[in-house]
């Protein structure tokens, strides 16, 4: 059951999902879902619920600026403070300009922990 969490931005670092989906042949059919507000799809862990506020067009592609209204989320990739835990979630991002998709969810360090460390070095 997916659990509203209220106005999170839950995708970094571009809200843009693969939505993907096998047919009954086999054939793998891919759609990449950026700045737009989508209806809840039930196989999917995360939902972010958003409402376009402005748009623009630039270089032949429409643009969309949303704000988050809700995003919804599996109670099972929620960790104990209820936010995304991206370690189980592991969503997959498109990134630009290699036209590449990114698996995350590995930890490799704390930003805050990292920021302050640094800082102590300047002084």
């Amino acid at each position: 059951m997916k659990k509203n969490i209220g106005q999170k931005l839950a995708l970094y670092p571009t809200p843009a999902t693969v939505v993907g989906t096998v047919g009954e042949e086999g054939k793998v059919n891919w759609l990449l879902v950026a700045h737009i507000g989508i209806p809840i799809i039930e196989q999917s862990p995360l939902v972010m619920e958003c409402e376009v506020i402005d748009t623009y067009e630039i270089d032949g592609f429409k643009n969309y600026i949303c704000t988050i209204l809700n995003t919804y989320i599996e109670e099972d990739m929620l960790d104990e403070k209820d936010k995304p835990d991206y370690t189980k979630l592991k969503p997959v991002l498109f990134e630009m300009p290699t036209y590449k998709y990114l698996r995350t969810g590995d930890i490799i360090g704390d930003c805050v922990k990292m920021g302050k460390a640094y800082g102590e070095t300047l002084k």
